[in-house]
């Protein structure tokens, strides 16, 4: 998923940068939707080759790679005129990755394995960490990465403890909520001649998400992780129906949007599996 995204955003500012080049000769194109092809089927033969963690790892970033670049011209061959520019492109491309990852999702659960699949997936990890010394690259970058997670981890039981903890996240997800009113509610009033056919549809979403943030603090008092799975409800509202409109309007232009939304909810999807860990505790 990473690596498709990192080929979309790579591809298109190097096209933009370079004033939108072609790999052509007389009537031939090669668009690069072959390349991304290419890049897929080295990464089929890798994982159907090699059973090795390392190589399959590296054939996954191929895969993503060549799926990013695939996609990336989907505008071209779903237009008649292959129009590259066509602008619902990336709120397609956007809504694809969102089924692709709960599919993925879906996939992961431990309940979808089998327990002969359980016993040999354990037996195998147990092989490796005996294989992988902690002298070893993968075990120096294992070691570094649970010292950042504990890290972070204390980080974040410092300032839960704070008294005005509740109060900074009622502060973050009200003000999140009425910037997306305030600015659905302006684009619509200032447009809707040209969007009247789907602004108000945003405006719902909006008023939507801001009515779960209000239930996420009628809930504070009762319980902070209840409160929290209901701002992280409203974050989903707004990933998953009013950015695919933002990719429709603004295109690339949404990404920023879509950035914040995204890395607000991942802060607070961790805040919530801490929350739930201590309660386990208690």
């Amino acid at each position: 998923m990473i690596t498709a995204v990192a080929s979309i955003l790579a591809v298109r500012g190097y096209l933009h940068l370079a004033v939108y080049p072609q790999v052509a000769a007389g009537t031939l194109h090669i668009a690069h939707m072959l390349w991304g092809g290419l890049f897929m089927l080295v990464a089929i033969v890798m994982l159907i080759t090699f059973w090795n963690p390392r190589i399959r790892r590296g054939a996954t970033m191929l895969a993503g790679i060549g799926w990013g670049t695939f996609i990336d011209e989907l505008g071209k061959f779903i237009t008649k005129d292959n129009d590259y520019f066509f602008q619902p492109t990336f709120a397609l491309i956007y809504v694809s990755f969102v089924i692709l990852l709960i599919i993925f999702r879906a996939l992961a659960r431990p309940e979808s394995f089998s327990p002969e699949e359980i016993e040999v997936n354990e037996q195998l990890r147990d092989h490796l960490s005996t294989a992988d010394k902690a002298t070893s690259i993968t075990g120096r970058a294992g070691n570094f990465v649970l010292r950042r997670r504990a890290q972070v981890r204390s980080v974040y039981e410092y300032f839960s403890a704070k008294p005005w903890f509740d109060e900074l996240l009622i502060g973050i997800f009200v003000s999140v909520a009425l910037l997306n009113l305030i600015k659905v509610g302006w684009y619509w009033w200032t447009e809707r001649t040209l969007v009247s056919d789907i602004s108000p549809f945003e405006l719902a979403i909006a008023i939507a998400s801001g009515g779960l943030v209000w239930l996420g603090i009628l809930n504070l008092r009762r319980s902070r992780l209840a409160a929290m799975r209901w701002f992280q409800r409203s974050s989903v509202v707004t990933l998953l129906l009013a950015t695919p409109l933002q990719f429709y309007h603004h295109q690339l232009g949404a990404l920023v949007g879509f950035s914040g939304t995204l890395s607000l909810y991942i802060v607070l999807r961790y805040a919530i599996r801490n929350e739930e860990k201590t309660q386990l505790k208690l």
